[in-house]
């Protein structure tokens, strides 16, 4: 019996990396819905049907499996593109510079929709094929799955992280 190595492989990093990627991609979807949500309570709530707040004192973590929760930028199932879009709608109006930038979502979806193999002993890809509308589906996205890529991502995301929290404090 061979004695189990503490060795970190190439491999162990990416897996390592992707996590670090998805945990990023989670955080800068909170700050986005925390963003909206706190923009629908400050500026006049009748504007926006689908929301309503939550009642004083409570946020969505005091609540327990199967109790009804309010709809609202927190609770809904907007997707990461949506909220980027309404996000980028508000910041839009003070400095479109400081907007989040939306390519993220590609990633993102590659990530949670796509196929991951390992080529051989060097990397992982990741592939996300279209929808199979009108005929066979086409790849959509292939991304070499490096550990200098996974860095460019987490790279890229954190930014937007930081523009996110930047926006959602100025508003």
């Amino acid at each position: 019996m061979r004695a189990k190595s503490n060795k970190v492989t190439y491999q162990d990093k990416c897996f390592h990396s992707l996590g670090h990627l998805v945990s990023d991609l989670l955080l800068l979807e909170i700050i986005l819905r925390g963003a909206l949500y706190n923009w629908n309570e400050k500026n006049n709530k009748t504007n926006n049907p689908n929301h309503h707040s939550f009642p004083k004192n409570k946020s969505f973590l005091d609540y327990k499996i199967g109790q009804k929760v309010p709809l609202n930028a927190i609770t809904n199932y907007d997707t990461l593109g949506f909220l980027i879009k309404q996000f980028n709608k508000q910041v839009a109006t003070n400095d479109p510079a400081k907007c989040v930038d939306a390519s993220i979502v590609d990633i993102r979806d590659a990530i949670a929709h796509g196929r991951k193999a390992k080529v051989g002993n060097t990397y992982m890809t990741l592939i996300k094929f279209t929808q199979h509308k009108n005929g066979p589906p086409k790849v959509h996205l292939r991304y070499k799955l490096s550990n200098a890529w996974l860095q460019r991502q987490i790279a890229k995301v954190s930014a937007q992280i930081v523009i996110a929290l930047m926006q959602a404090g100025a508003s």
